[in-house]
């Protein structure tokens, strides 16, 4: 996911070792929002 956050212009991203579901058994805070390409809806 961070590489093709990366491909799209975003330069602050790191990948993370385990993914995402070692984030999540970390206790670590998710904030959860829709991309308006899923939603079409503008955010």
């Amino acid at each position: 996911m961070a590489l093709l956050l990366r491909k799209h212009g975003i330069k602050q991203i790191r990948p993370l070792q385990g993914g995402l579901e070692a984030w999540r058994q970390r206790g670590y805070p998710l904030d959860t929002k829709q991309s308006p390409e899923l939603t079409g809806k503008e955010v």
